[in-house]
């Protein structure tokens, strides 16, 4: 302000612009009340979830006896519809984990021309798509205990070496990571590194 006056010449009634640089500023925060008002402006929503004891926005939860009454209405508000055991695992042709056999995913089992067998593609991709997961039994109905048995023993062989890891020295003695060798890719990396 001085300087433009001293060196700019400026007197009162001249109009005049300048530039402020480096203001801090944030955005004005949103108004989540506001939003609910002009959302249900006569209130008719608002009064309906009071009467069921749902919290609302700007209701803190200020004792134990308001968490209880939070949580018992989310509780109750949960949706209770649920399949039994045996459904859930062994549902129809669109709910439920349906169990494949190890030996339907086997490279012997495509169609002759060497294509996928589609009964089975479309139990790996119905299962993925809906579930994310696919269920398999390693046994193939009890005829081959010994799969689950070798897995079974992998999963063992990994909980040891990690309960050496934290209770021993085991991560002093294995190879650190590195890039893996002949894979044809440099991200493919092989070895032990703790992020601790």
């Amino acid at each position: 302000f001085t300087d433009a006056i001293a060196k700019g010449g400026w007197e009162p009634g001249d109009g005049f612009s300048f530039v402020v640089r480096e203001v801090p500023s944030r955005k004005k925060a949103m108004d989540l009340e506001a939003l609910l008002r002009a959302l249900d402006p006569d209130g008719t929503l608002w009064d309906e979830a009071k009467e069921k004891g749902m919290l609302l926005p700007g209701d803190d939860i200020c004792s134990l006896k308001d968490l209880a009454t939070d949580c018992v209405q989310r509780v109750n508000s949960a949706p209770t519809e649920a399949k039994d055991e045996f459904n859930v695992y062994r549902g129809g042709t669109s709910m439920g984990y349906n169990v494949i056999q190890r030996s339907s995913l086997l490279k012997a089992r495509r169609n002759p021309d060497g294509s996928e067998n589609k009964k089975t593609l479309l139990h790996v991709m119905d299962s993925l798509a809906n579930h994310g997961c696919i269920i398999v039994d390693l046994t193939d109905e009890g005829k081959s205990p010994e799969v689950a048995e070798t897995m079974s023993g992998m999963w063992d062989a990994t909980e040891s070496f990690f309960k050496q890891v934290i209770e021993g020295d085991a991560a002093n003695t294995v190879p650190a990571m590195g890039p893996a060798e002949g894979v044809g890719s440099s991200h493919a990396m092989v070895g032990y590194a703790s992020f601790k």
